[in-house]
Order: C-alpha cells, then structure tokens, then sequence
C-alpha cells in the first residue's frame, strides 16, 4: 500500500518538477513559489497517507458508494458541457487547474456531514467551499478583465482549496472527527417511525 503511494506522489511530482524548470527557466518567482508550494504539500499530504493507512492501519470514514459514483459522472457531466468550450477557446488563459474536481469533491464530502463530529473537521468543510468559490469567481474575473492582481487571488486560493483538502482527506482517518457509523443509523430510523 506505502509503494501505491509512492508511485502516486512520484508521479506527480515529476510533473511539477517539470513546471519548476519551465518557470526557473524563464525567471517567473511567483509561480515558483505556488508550484514549491504544491510540491511541499504532495509530499506531507503522502507522508499523511503512508502514517495513517500503512504504519496505523486506520480505515477511510467517508464511504464510497455506487450511487457516489454516479452522482459523480452526472456532476462531472454538467460541469464539462459548461467548461469545455471555455478551455478549448485558444484565447483563454486557464489560471485554475483543481477547482473542478474540487468541485465534485465537495459534493462527495458534503455526503457524509451528517456523521461529522466535531468544530475542526466542520470548519476545514466550510472553508474548503468559500476558497473554492473564490478561485473559481476569480478565475471568471480574470478572464473578463485580465487584472493581474485576479490572477494572483486565484491561484493563491486554489493552493489554499488544496491545503484544505488534504486536511479533510486526513481527518477522515481521525476517529473523533466522525460519528460511528451505527449510532447514525439507529438516529436515523428513529426518524422514520
């Protein structure tokens, strides 16, 4: 399980490796330090996911299920039938590279709220879905007014959607932070008497 990690993180990380020497390259010192930045937070995000699934063993809290997986490809349907023309318009600057899947990630987070426990893991959701909503509107701000300052806001809550991510990812093997799953379906069917 601690290779499959590995392999993941290594994948990526050559990617943005790749991107570092494009803008060590051509002298662009922002983008450097958001792509450092993402660097960092793949390999805590990995050493995380080695921590909690290989050395503790801890299993996932938020459960997948079918009818995830198909609320997902209709998300995701809606969600390109809107972005495709924008991204293939060769004029456009896509300044964003997450947001969607952060998107539909919300979505499948916001599944299990009834079992989250807790202020921590509450607040990480809820900020997760402003820094989202921020990106996401800078991103349409920028490409009507192509202000750089829209540029800098954008990618800088993207990483901050990305920070916020990894911790709910983690905090889903923290026990405290979820309900047991039996204690929701008892309250759960008590309701329906």
């Amino acid at each position: 399980m601690g290779a499959y990690y590995l392999l993941l993180c290594v994948l990526n990380e050559v990617g943005t490796v790749g991107y570092l020497i494009t803008y060590f390259k051509y002298k662009h010192p922002y983008d450097i330090v958001i792509y450092f930045g993402w660097t960092i937070l793949e390999l805590v995000m990995t050493g995380c996911l080695i921590y909690y699934r290989v050395v503790k063993g801890c299993q996932p809290n938020f459960r997948l299920e079918t009818k995830h997986l198909f609320t997902f490809i209709s998300r995701l349907e809606v969600i390109l039938a809107i972005f495709i023309p924008f991204f293939l318009n060769n004029q456009s600057i896509t300044l964003t590279k997450h947001s969607t899947a952060y998107f539909l990630l919300f979505d499948f987070f916001a599944e299990s709220y009834d079992r989250f426990q807790g202020f921590w893991i509450k607040a990480t959701l809820y900020l997760f879905v402003c820094t989202v909503t921020v990106c996401a509107a800078g991103e349409w701000i920028y490409e009507s007014s192509h202000v750089e300052i829209q540029e800098v806001i954008s990618s800088i809550f993207e990483f901050i959607s990305g920070c916020l991510c990894d911790v709910l990812i983690i905090f889903q093997f923290i026990p405290y932070h979820f309900k047991p799953e039996d204690i929701s379906d008892i309250a759960r069917s008590a309701f329906i008497f």
